[in-house]
């Protein structure tokens, strides 16, 4: 048995709120929220460029906020 995982896209708007494909952490295509914001694809130049500016890469906030709350919850159980 093979099993794939894809990566979700990651999208931001042009208020600079970065999200991705999972349902939720983004406003739906064609919502008043992604077009009023004017949501977008990240490309990798994008990213690239992010990554050199920033001096991190690009990461959804809805996926990064989860993985940090579930790091706490593994470190307040030892």
């Amino acid at each position: 048995m093979t099993t794939t995982t894809t990566k979700p896209e990651l999208l931001w708007s042009e208020r600079g709120r970065v999200g991705c494909s999972i349902p939720g952490h983004a406003p739906y295509r064609g919502s008043d929220t992604w077009v009023w914001e004017r949501w977008k694809k990240i490309t990798p130049t994008e990213a690239a460029q992010f990554e050199r500016e920033v001096g991190r890469p690009i990461a959804c906030e809805t996926c990064k906020a989860s993985a940090r709350k579930n790091a706490g919850a593994d470190h307040d159980r030892s």
